[in-house]
């Protein structure tokens, strides 16, 4: 059996700037069996109340089209930015649950992540486990032939929860390396507002079209207003999750 050994001390990388823009040239700078009877991990799963309210009301942000090809091409690749970052949070939330739901049966339907590693370090037998770290993921590295040959219980459902532990520390990892770049190119934009509003009052659109795209400007600006603290709860709750990843995560290099 594998040995975390040096997989869970302190990552030395150094964090990526926040500091650079995602879309440079954008915008000018500023100054066992899940379908047994057992209850759903997702409804049982204990959750703080100051993420059962912000999280759930997370939503993509739709931008309205400007007639400005340019401007418009701000709004859309930055909401883009947002979107893609909440879709990859979604995602990493449905993983943990589907995680959880292969030890459902086990669990008698209330699965909790570290002893759900505990059971997949049984379910291993004795196949060879070890890890691989960086500062937001731990990746299990195993040889699936192995796996399916020393496994306790069907092969399918050991490979499974694998394949799955290590998605989730991918999203982890993705989500809290893009999260800082995101909101701050975000914060570029609504930085530089005068400028986003100066681009209609000094474009050849019509004047009777223009207050309207303005209108529409100022709805942008605002949706986009929102977004830094959205970005901020969704790194909160991720930071969250993989603390209690990387903790629960002993358990199945602990136990032989």
């Amino acid at each position: 059996m594998g040995c975390l050994c040096s997989c869970f001390l302190p990552v030395s990388d150094p964090d990526a700037s926040s500091k650079t823009p995602l879309l440079s040239g954008t915008t000018s700078s500023p100054n066992n069996d899940s379908s047994n009877n057992g209850l759903s991990a997702r409804q049982n799963r204990p959750r703080r109340k100051e993420f059962l309210t912000s999280v759930e009301e997370l939503a993509k942000v739709h931008c309205a089209k400007l007639p400005l090809p340019a401007l418009d091409k701000t709004f859309q690749d930055h909401s883009k930015l947002y979107n893609d970052l909440l879709e990859s949070f979604n995602s990493l939330k449905n993983t943990m649950h589907d995680f959880k739901a292969v030890f459902e049966y086990e669990t008698r339907g209330i699965p909790v992540l570290s002893e759900c590693m505990k059971l997949l370090r049984k379910r291993c037998g004795s196949a060879a486990l070890s890890a691989s770290r960086t500062r937001f993921s731990i990746t299990i590295e195993y040889d699936r032939l192995e796996v399916s040959r020393m496994c306790k219980g069907p092969a399918e459902d050991t490979l499974e929860a694998l394949e799955l532990f290590n998605k989730a520390n991918k999203l982890t990892r993705s989500i809290l390396e893009k999260a800082p770049k995101v909101k701050n190119t975000i914060q570029v934009v609504l930085d530089d507002e005068q400028s986003l509003r100066r681009e209609i009052s000094k474009s050849n659109i019509s004047s009777t079209d223009e207050p309207e795209a303005m209108k529409m400007c100022v709805a942008n600006i605002n949706k986009l207003r929102k977004l830094p603290g959205s970005i901020e709860t969704i790194q909160k709750h991720t930071q969250r999750q993989f603390n209690e990843i990387k903790e629960s995560s002993k358990a199945l290099f602990e136990e032989s």
